[in-house]
């Protein structure tokens, strides 16, 4: 807040007229214990990074759907089949397409709700470059206490050579190239029966691609609005599987070509797809590869 609209603010409010709307915007402004009402009203460039922080302050956190938690329990025990319990997710957790585009959040916004080490770890637009990035092998995922804690989408980016890569920044967007889904098949199935909390258990690994979110956005409304588009939405939610599927359909996404990711909406092109029968899982079982779709199984 510079000193001339502090200034301007308090010679608006002098005298006893009604206030208009600017000086009531101007007074918001001003105000020093500001309210979560009063910093909806002002612009995020405008804030301090702990009043970012106060402005989108929520209590999100995703809960199970008792029937579907009973049915991962009685997977797991091998008290039924896998079928069943898709039959199960399918009645009481529906997969549900994404068809309005998701908010961007501003760069001050995934400053101010990130933590402070991952701030420095690098914000895509702020302080680590897009271009340096480019063409590396990264894995993206969603910063789940972003999301549950301040009701902000950031995707999470990471080392992709390897399983379990660290971070290794953070931005609004992000292209990949030559796409493979990986998770881990027995961690979900603890997710769902509730003897874990929800945690990240998947990643897309891909090759980088350097492209400024509004773009990535203009090619996402675009596709989302073509009933013929060649991409189609992928989702994971280890609370319904363990694996990336076909938000339409409910199989298996094991590669892509290409994905486009802008927070919670995730397009995919040129997909190589799995089936739910594959992933199976037993008590006390292994995982193990299955050659024949590129995934984990347990035995």
């Amino acid at each position: 807040m510079t000193k001339a609209l502090t200034g301007l603010a308090e010679l608006l409010v002098k005298g006893g007229s009604p206030k208009t709307k600017a000086q009531e915007v101007l007074e918001t402004y001003t105000k020093k214990n500001k309210t979560k009402d009063d910093l909806k009203n002002i612009s995020d460039e405008d804030l301090s990074l702990e009043d970012i922080k106060k402005k989108y302050k929520v209590n999100q956190k995703q809960k199970r759907i008792p029937e579907v938690q009973t049915a991962a329990q009685k997977l797991y025990e091998g008290k039924i089949d896998k079928d069943f319990y898709d039959r199960v997710v399918k009645a009481y957790q529906p997969i549900n397409l994404i068809t309005e585009m998701p908010e961007v959040p501003s760069l001050k916004r995934i400053q101010g709700t990130l933590k402070s080490n991952q701030v420095e770890e690098g914000v895509v637009g702020i302080n680590k470059k897009g271009i340096d990035l480019e063409g590396k092998r990264v894995a993206s995922r969603l910063d789940i206490p972003a999301y549950e804690n301040y009701d902000t989408w950031v995707v999470s980016l990471h080392d992709g050579t390897k399983t379990g890569g660290k971070a290794i920044g953070y931005g609004q967007s992000a292209v990949l190239k030559n796409v493979e889904f990986k998770s881990s098949e027995k961690g979900g199935l603890n997710i769902a029966r509730g003897k874990t909390p929800k945690a990240t258990i998947g990643r897309i690994h891909g090759d980088y691609l350097d492209a400024p979110t509004k773009n990535v956005y203009n090619k996402i409304q675009l596709e989302l609005n073509d009933p013929n588009s060649e991409y189609v939405q992928i989702g994971m939610n280890p609370f319904r599987h363990s694996y990336f599927y076909n938000k339409k359909t409910g199989e298996p996404v094991l590669a892509a070509d290409e994905v486009l990711q802008l927070g919670p909406l995730v397009l995919g092109k040129g997909i190589t797809k799995g089936k739910p029968k594959d992933f199976k899982f037993k008590k006390g079982g292994m995982v193990m590869r299955n050659d024949n779709y590129n995934t984990q199984r347990v035995i």
